[in-house]
């Protein structure tokens, strides 16, 4: 059986959007076929690695280790235990000259390099935020095929340097595709070409029965949120809307510094079937745009969102933003700007104060179901794979 390696920043079951993905992606019925063994991508020779099932999948992850967490571990050996606690004081000593990153680096290809000799995979697939060199390195030195997949853009990032370009132009020349969300395409197309660029639409719709299940036993919310708020989300200004339409938001995060109060309730992140009952639940879906330079991410709760139908209110002060490009055709949207007036705000409350599931807008996004999203993955990795 051919065997497909993935390396990851999340494991299947890290709770988050990528982690959704990565499954979609490994559970795929035409990857079937394939042996697949996931790799945390951090392997830094600070770390104890260890090799566990995760959903039925060989996975090797690497667990940061304090020193004084060396020096207890029992399955450790003696001279293991030198090298971890060695490598993290020269880490420390080199981070005071600027010269960590490059030992990270180093140590990372090593970390790689030992996996890809020891499992010997047919193909490698990169499911990380960024291109790295350090991983072409490794799969040039063991002659084996990589494809990259990227879930946000890297080149229009905030601060991208002509170095930055260099280094992902690189990792596409080298790799044997290069799979780039479709909102993000155009401008990749414009700085590589199509030979190796391949759009994609990333596999975050909930399946219709999954959604019908949750509307079946929902839990009651009027406004909620689920994210966190940094700064370049604007939530002081958001609260100040919801103080004065006397109306509070229900916010499920992983932040564990933000303090409840009359107008912004904070709860803890919520599981999966939680989750879509709480959504299903709720009359009104709220979600902060990025402000620029951040405006071209789009939050994957919009994914989430349109899966369940409901009414959508975004706040946010963007002539021009993803989330709002996203929206575009969804019936059920409101933009609020947080520089405006908030009538339009309250004569859509009035409107939509009353929703269900609607077949007809979750039909309008299938292209975003995995197997839809996924079908063009699926035959490229096939085609690299088995010719």
């Amino acid at each position: 059986m051919k065997k497909i390696m993935y390396v990851v920043k999340y494991m299947p079951d890290d709770y988050n959007s990528v982690g959704d993905i990565l499954n979609c992606i490994i559970d795929l019925p035409q990857m079937g076929k394939y042996e697949q063994l996931i790799v945390q991508c951090d392997g830094h020779s600070f770390c104890k690695t260890t090799v566990e099932t995760v959903k039925n999948h060989r996975c090797y992850t690497a667990k940061i280790l304090s020193i004084k967490a060396v020096i207890s571990v029992s399955d450790i050996k003696l001279p293991e235990k030198i090298k971890l606690i060695f490598n993290k004081i020269k880490l420390f000593c080199l981070q005071k000259t600027n010269k960590g990153e490059s030992f990270l680096n180093k140590t990372n290809e090593e970390y790689l390099d030992k996996i890809i000799k020891k499992e010997q995979p047919d193909l490698i697939v990169f499911f990380v935020y960024s291109p790295e060199e350090k991983f072409v390195r490794a799969c040039k030195s063991n002659n084996v095929d990589y494809v990259y997949m990227l879930y946000d853009t890297f080149i229009d990032r905030p601060g991208i340097s002509r170095e930055d370009y260099l280094k992902e132009k690189y990792v596409v020349d080298n790799s044997k595709a290069y799979f780039v969300p479709g909102f993000f395409a155009e401008k990749y197309y414009e700085h590589y070409g199509n030979k190796k660029i391949i759009q994609f639409n990333l596999p975050l719709l909930i399946d219709i029965d999954s959604v019908k299940k949750a509307y079946k036993n929902p839990t009651k919310y009027e406004f909620t949120y689920f994210g966190q708020i940094q700064n370049f989300r604007n939530g002081e200004e958001i609260k100040k809307i919801f103080k004065t339409l006397d109306k509070s938001l229900d916010i499920f995060t992983t932040q564990d510094t933000c303090t409840s109060d009359e107008t912004f309730r904070f709860h803890s992140a919520l599981t999966k079937d939680e989750l879509f009952s709480v959504v299903a639940g709720s009359d009104f879906l709220v979600a902060f745009d990025n402000s620029a330079p951040y405006n071209m991410y789009l939050p994957s709760k919009a994914y989430l969102y349109v899966s369940f139908t409901k009414p959508v209110i975004v706040f946010g002060d963007n002539e021009k933003s993803a989330i709002k490009d996203f929206f575009s055709e969804y019936s059920k949207f409101y933009y609020q700007n947080i520089n405006e007036p908030v009538d339009g705000l309250l004569e859509f409350l009035e409107k939509n104060k009353e929703s269900c599931f609607d077949e007809g807008t979750y039909s309008e996004y299938l292209k975003y179901l995995p197997k839809n999203a996924m079908e063009i993955y699926s035959e490229k990795i096939n085609n690299i794979i088995d010719n």
